[in-house]
């Protein structure tokens, strides 16, 4: 799959037409997935009159997800970038065109932690300043060993003349878009696939330029660990019973999820090789947290984090600690790793502004940026006005309708109300 990236140094030069027109022109004859990464102004939508497929091609954008305002940052903004380029992975496309955001941002960052693309192509204005924003973002591709094959000048005519030079920025001029009102009015229409392509013939020219894209996406099952045969076979679980040629399971933890059910069994007597082991070893173990964590929902949980072992997470149930958690709200987490505890089951550790809450897997639920934008479009979720971590809180309302349905068995318990209007900013939310 190849991989071409639009960008530019500063906004309003036309980036997003750019990608568009390369992303039509390509699609004649291949298929062909246009990414919308400028994630909190997204533009794409806008020029295909928010169709998300033309033929052989496919559009993502946050631009199709949310009308309101687009306000992600860090963790979060970084989330979305990973979530809408696995959905063109997905597609199995030919060439996947990305639209960046202007500048150098998290964005920029996060793509190229994902993949290696093929090439990139900046944007200007035939201006001098355009340019010099320009440079900074073009020294960042470079870095990364990404090669910047060219320029493609847009808005050429009157205003912006062009320079009579072959090259930008030591970079060679691809080609050119005029400055006309069709393109304009067109594109503000949705229809921008209507219009004559100026960039035709330079999409197939860099199409034959790129090589295949670098992914960097590791595939998951790092938590499996040996099968309880496996662990069997070699003497880890079990023990000679003292005075006694008997064996007996040693002290047993978690170990992997594919060995995690079996021992998950013994341990709560339920297991039908060593149906004793747990009341012999152990004392009955009947407690709620060993009964909810079995191998699914630990499953869940782990499958919920990237390779970097951090995810976005619902709490599902809010424990009784001195930070004050919802039932509900939304997060970002990473991999608890510090220190045994519970027979080293995984953990999360879930993000506060206070300090992090460490969360067992039946705690939380992993939540995909879709989700999570769903609730925001819907209503019933808000950003938590005071809160530097991004947090997302049901709304007062939605939280009252859980107590009155759960109450504590979700955690809802004691003075929330005070805590709610604290973080949130107001009583109204």
């Amino acid at each position: 799959m190849k991989v071409i990236g639009v960008f530019s140094g500063k906004g309003g030069v036309g980036k997003s037409t750019v990608a568009s027109f390369l992303a039509v022109a390509l699609a004649k004859q291949h298929k062909v997935s246009l990414v919308d990464l400028d994630v909190n102004t997204p533009s794409i939508p806008v020029l295909f009159g928010r169709r998300r497929e033309i033929d052989n091609l496919h559009i993502h954008s946050m631009g199709f997800e949310r009308t309101g305002l687009l306000d992600f940052t860090g963790t979060v903004l970084r989330k979305t970038v990973r979530s809408l380029v696995e959905k063109a992975k997905k597609d199995e496309s030919d060439v996947v065109v990305i639209d960046l955001p202007p500048g150098l941002t998290d964005v920029h960052l996060e793509l190229v932690n994902v993949m290696k693309p093929s090439l990139f192509v900046l944007v200007v204005q035939p201006n001098k300043l355009s340019e010099e924003d320009a440079a900074r973002t073009t020294i960042l591709f470079q870095k990364v060993k990404v090669p910047v094959v060219g320029v493609i000048q847009n808005m050429v005519g009157d205003v912006f003349e062009g320079y009579k030079g072959a090259t930008v920025l030591n970079l060679k001029i691809l080609g050119g878009i005029p400055m006309e009102k069709e393109i304009a009015t067109m594109g503000a229409a949705g229809k921008i696939d209507e219009i004559e392509n100026p960039l035709a013939d330079l999409a197939g020219k860099l199409f034959t330029m790129a090589g295949e894209a670098e992914w960097k996406i590791m595939p998951k099952g790092l938590f499996e660990g040996p099968s309880f045969d496996e662990l069997y076979n070699s003497g880890e679980l079990l023990k000679k019973e003292r005075g006694s040629e008997r064996l007996v399971p040693k002290k047993l933890k978690f170990m992997g999820l594919r060995s995690w059910e079996e021992i998950r069994a013994i341990m709560l007597g339920e297991s039908e090789l060593f149906p004793n082991a747990a009341v012999r070893e152990f004392g009955p173990h009947t407690d709620e947290t060993l009964l909810l964590n079995d191998t699914d929902t630990l499953r869940r949980m782990l499958e919920g984090l990237d390779e970097d072992n951090t995810g976005l997470f619902m709490v599902v149930r809010a424990p009784c600690t001195s930070i004050r958690l919802f039932p509900g709200e939304i997060g970002t987490a990473h991999l608890y790793t510090e220190g045994q505890y519970y027979y080293n089951l995984p953990r999360i550790a879930y993000t506060t502004d206070q300090g992090e809450v460490v969360l067992f897997a039946h705690e939380i639920k992993p939540c995909s940026i879709d989700n999570l934008n769903q609730y925001i479009e819907d209503g019933t979720m808000v950003r938590a006005k005071n809160s530097n971590a991004p947090r997302y809180i049901p709304t007062k309302e939605n939280l009252e309708m859980i107590g009155a349905a759960f109450g504590s068995r979700v955690g809802l318990v004691g003075e929330w109300e005070k805590d709610y209007i604290a973080i949130s900013g107001g009583e109204s939310t």
